[in-house]
């Protein structure tokens, strides 16, 4: 039989973090129960950058192989999947999709310059889609709810008010990034923590107001100021 050469694959840095501590535990060289360095540290001695390293081991939580608890710091999980191979398997699956790092860098510049011309371009209608959005992320947090789950709605509604459909199916393709698992799972981390709901809803309420005062600059604002937000929260989790 003729030897057909495959392409060599090419490992993200995470997946190779995430491989290298999935052997740890596996050989038991990383036991349940016992405790991994703190981030900064950890990502010395591998030599990795902080946001390879919390892209790795956010996979691995997803999975059940670590979990962090926070104040306490990130643990082997006492009771490990009983299917490793499925386990490592679904965690390489994950490390293929965007990170929410990658997710939120490319949503910043996109989502300021796209709310600026919202709030130039924005119909009444628009207006009051985004109005009865908010209205519904209020009762939601009233209910004791996290009130986002009008989030992605929200930002695509933006998107809609500019009147460009490139604009609109790139808001899509982002839209459809952050259904993605990784995200949802940072998301329900950052949401977890005392206070973020309503912080949140705020951002939102004050990009939705700004809109509606066709006011371009302090939509850029709220916006960025709400992007920015969002990506200190998600390093800091």
């Amino acid at each position: 039989m003729a030897f057909t050469p495959k392409p060599i694959e090419q490992l993200k840095t995470s997946q190779i973090i995430a491989k290298q501590l999935t052997k740890a535990i596996e050989n038991g060289d990383l036991k349940p129960g016992d405790k991994l360095p703190a981030e900064r540290i950890l990502a010395q001695q591998l030599n990795v950058s902080r946001t390879s390293l919390r892209e790795a081991l956010r996979a691995l939580e997803i999975t059940g192989m670590i979990n962090s608890r926070v104040g306490d710091g990130t643990f082997v999980s006492k009771t490990l999947p009983t299917n490793m191979y499925s386990a490592i398997s679904e965690m390489i699956s994950l490390l293929e999709e965007a990170s929410a790092d990658e997710i939120i860098e490319a949503r910043k510049p996109f989502e300021c310059q796209v709310v600026r011309l919202a709030a130039q371009r924005a119909t009444s209608e628009d207006i009051k889609k985004l109005e009865s959005i908010i209205q519904q992320m209020h009762e939601e947090l009233r209910q004791g709810k996290d009130g986002l789950d009008k989030d992605k709605e929200f930002h695509l509604c933006i998107a809609e008010a500019t009147h460009n459909r490139v604009f609109i199916q790139f808001m899509n393709d982002i839209v459809a990034l952050m259904g993605a698992k990784i995200w949802n799972f940072v998301r329900d981390k950052i949401l977890e923590q005392p206070g973020h709901s309503k912080s949140y809803f705020e951002e939102h309420r004050a990009i939705y107001l700004a809109i509606k005062e066709r006011n371009p600059d302090k939509a850029h604002r709220a916006m960025e100021d709400h992007m920015n937000r969002v990506e200190k929260d998600i390093e800091e989790i």
